[in-house]
């Protein structure tokens, strides 16, 4: 009797073209194998109905068979080709797709020297003076000055079309900014960015198929939708724990094709560590306070609903596809306690909006997994305050809420240069 490895457990996930049409992961395995994670877990839950009939006897009556669903839980290292597909595609983007946030692409276009200065994080650009009166209207996701023919703009368009070298961009600054795209230049596709989604009848979350295989046997559950967590702490890569949940495929607990997934030798990517995550709170002003801080948490607090149904469920399982019914998102994090520079009691006591974002990797080299950004443009500091310690040093408990203007309240970006 061979013995069930705890570390053979293998994840795989696949974004569904249509919600609740299972992926066939058996065909091509290895392009849907998550090779960055860990902590993975299956929790079935099948309901049988319970036929307590009055009768002459003790002997009680076997289980009606009932409904199934299941969670998927694992923690995901973030990192990887932005650009990837098929078996180089980082499968936490799928993840993030099913947690509630939808993908928009990332495009990088070349320009000039900008005047007087370049452009900011998060600033509105359009192809005239007047923004309202510009034909092509984006959002700097990122901005980096390398010199002539390396003055990078990363974006993603807000109206219009992509960007061309007839262009000449302004922002909406009080002294307005603008620049030239330079001579020949051209949009390349760099990456992505998520930003919440709301289920309407126009405009629904990603679904995935996810599957725990653990030598022959598997759990699989199709359209299945989450939440999660996104976790930047010192001496630790980027991480997302993320718990998926569906409703539950049963067949006899087996492979379609007889065989396991070929062993995976160590990950798709090499991560990078978070010393060096750039910026973390601005206040009110717009002004970073790079405040000491072990780490930092992005709660999505999803509320993840199962949809039980009589009619045309999926899989026999008596489910339609998971929906996300509400979002809470929050950021927690303990910095240090600097009195001086941010005092958490008046800006709770004001509600002063803060804006919190972190931004961690490199733009190009060998192995680089380009940039990871996460951004919670408005918060406010909600609960009771507490002060804690760490190594005999007073820190400050904080959770921010995030709210917004609508679908904004967090965005994950994940963008290179090329």
């Amino acid at each position: 009797m061979t013995p069930v490895l705890d570390r053979a457990r293998q994840l795989l996930v696949a974004a569904e073209t249509t919600a609740g049409t299972e992926i066939d992961l058996t065909s091509d395995p290895g392009h849907h194998l998550v090779r960055n994670c860990k902590e993975i877990s299956f929790n079935p839950s099948v309901n049988g109905y319970d036929r307590a009939l009055q009768q002459g006897t003790l002997t009680g009556l076997g289980l009606l068979k009932g409904s199934r669903s299941a969670t998927i839980s694992a923690m995901y290292e973030l990192g990887g080709d932005p650009l990837g597909v098929d078996a180089l595609r980082p499968k936490w983007h799928d993840v993030v797709g099913a947690c509630g946030l939808a993908p928009r692409s990332t495009f990088q276009i070349l320009l000039d020297a900008p005047s007087p200065a370049g452009f900011a994080r998060g600033a509105l650009l359009g192809n005239n003076t007047d923004l309202n009166a510009a034909t092509k209207l984006i959002r700097c996701v990122h901005y980096h000055d390398g010199g002539a023919g390396a003055r990078r703009l990363w974006y993603v368009t807000v109206s219009g079309d992509p960007l061309d070298d007839t262009d000449t961009l302004f922002d909406d600054a009080d002294t307005q900014n603008s620049a030239d795209v330079e001579s020949g230049a051209a949009p390349a596709s760099a990456g992505f960015r998520w930003t919440p989604v709301s289920e309407t009848e126009t405009s629904a979350p990603a679904t995935v198929t996810a599957e725990l295989r653990e030598g022959p046997t598997r759990g699989t559950i199709v359209g299945a939708r989450g939440t999660g967590t996104v976790t930047l702490r010192h001496n630790e890569p980027p991480m997302m724990q993320a718990e998926l949940t569906g409703p539950m495929v049963l067949e006899n607990n087996t492979l379609r094709d007889g065989t396991a997934v070929p062993p995976s030798q160590g990950g798709l990517f090499t991560p990078d560590v978070c010393l060096a995550a750039r910026a973390l709170l601005l206040d009110p002003g717009g002004n970073a306070l790079d405040l000491v801080r072990e780490g930092a948490e992005y709660q999505f607090n999803n509320t993840v609903a199962l949809r039980p149904t009589i009619g045309d469920s999926l899989a026999g399982s008596g489910f339609r596809e998971t929906s996300i019914t509400e979002r809470n998102p929050s950021v927690s994090f303990d910095p240090e306690r600097e009195p001086d520079r941010f005092d958490s009691v008046l800006s709770a006591g004001t509600g002063s909006t803060l804006r919190v974002y972190q931004m961690i990797g490199a733009l190009s080299g060998a192995g680089a997994n380009g940039i990871i950004a996460i951004e919670a443009p408005k918060t406010q500091i909600e609960g009771d305050l507490s002060r804690g310690e760490r190594n005999a040093i007073q820190t400050e408990n904080l959770t921010l809420r995030c709210f917004g203007d609508g679908d904004d309240e967090l965005i994950v970006d994940h963008f290179k240069a090329v």
